[in-house]
């Protein structure tokens, strides 16, 4: 049973790739692994206009492999 509880997490992470979420521009500063999904948050900082830094959830579908934003966080 925990082989293929292992699996299963490997292909979803496999599928739901942060640097698809990143882009070369923000940054990953948390991730959780849900049942059939993975939660991050990204960084954006805005230290040119004043040194603030946003963090955004987003969340992968672990069947589709695609990231949106996750709103279903409670702020």
């Amino acid at each position: 049973m925990k082989t293929t509880n292992l699996i299963k997490t490997k292909y979803i992470i496999e599928l739901c790739n942060i640097a698809c979420l990143e882009r070369n521009k923000y940054v990953v500063v948390r991730a959780h692994l849900r049942s059939n999904s993975i939660s991050a948050g990204l960084c954006r900082n805005e230290t040119r206009r004043s040194y603030r830094s946003y963090v955004s959830p987003y969340v992968c579908n672990g069947s589709f492999g695609i990231w949106g934003a996750d709103i279903e966080v409670c702020v």
